[in-house]
Formats: C-alpha cells, structure tokens, sequence
C-alpha cells in the first residue's frame, strides 16, 4: 500500500535518515529501493523492479548508490536484510542470495523477526499454505537433480 511507504519516507526523513533510490530507463522507473539508517547502521529495507529492462540490471546500481549514501553518511554497516542459514543452488531465493553476496561482505546473524498475529484463523491458513509451498518446492528440485554418477 503506497500510504505505508508515504508513512516511513515521513518518519524517517527528519535527520535525513530515509534515501528513496529510483532507476529510470527512457523516462520510465524501472526499479527502485528505500535505505533506512540510524546511527552506523544503513538497511536496504524496500525494492521493487520491473521485469520490463531487468537485462539492465538496475538494482545492482541501486543498491550501489544505497551504498554509497550510508557511507555519506558515517554508516559502518550496510544490511540487506534476510539471507537463509542454508541454501542451495536451485532453491526459490538462490537468485537472490547469489546477489545479495555479490556485494561481498559477510554473513551476520541476529535476533529472528517475529510475526504479531491480527487474525489466528487467516494467518494459520496461510501459514500451513507457505509450508506446502515451500514442501512441493523442495520436491521439485531434488525431482530435477542429476542422479550422482560414478565413473569406474
């Protein structure tokens, strides 16, 4: 919803401490992000992109330029929030990760995130559909794997 991104952009902006980085291609947004700091940390908090231009690699640029700001601004960390403990190749978010450490840096775990619950009954639903999901996934790629083969 437009209103929640408004919201952060607003609450954050004072101290300049909200970035909104946009990527135009012929006049056209083609992606975009929001980098939060605070102190001498910098998050990359929001992206979005167009699968229109995406040979372009706008987000590469972005997140670039999102870099770049935190260290403007005496940011020690930059964080991209969110990469799984363990992932293989093929899995749903390789892509992502793959990108993600394409930046180099390092791995840092910290507190898990916690979802507040409005509504059991809609949230159990899609809860146990994320867990099928996530299942059927899992059985598609080791379905798609090369069986080993050993040569004698």
């Amino acid at each position: 919803n437009k209103a929640h991104y408004e919201d952060v952009m607003r609450l954050y902006s004072e101290g300049d401490r909200a970035a909104l980085f946009l990527a135009e291609y012929e006049g056209e947004a083609i992606a975009g992000i929001i980098v939060l700091r605070f102190g001498r940390w910098s998050w990359y908090m929001y992206g979005a992109s167009s699968n229109e231009q995406r040979n372009l690699m706008p987000n590469h640029l972005l997140q670039w330029n999102g870099i770049q700001w935190a260290k403007a601004h005496d940011c020690w960390y930059y964080n991209f929030r969110g990469i799984p403990d363990v992932l293989e190749e093929g899995q749903e978010l390789w892509g992502v990760y793959v990108f993600k450490r394409g930046f180099g840096g390092y791995a840092m775990h910290s507190l898990i995130t916690h979802d507040l619950v409005y509504q059991p009954l809609v949230y159990g639903a899609y809860r146990r559909l994320l867990d099928v999901k996530r299942w059927r996934d899992e059985r598609q790629r080791v379905s798609q794997k090369s069986p080993l083969v050993i040569p004698h």
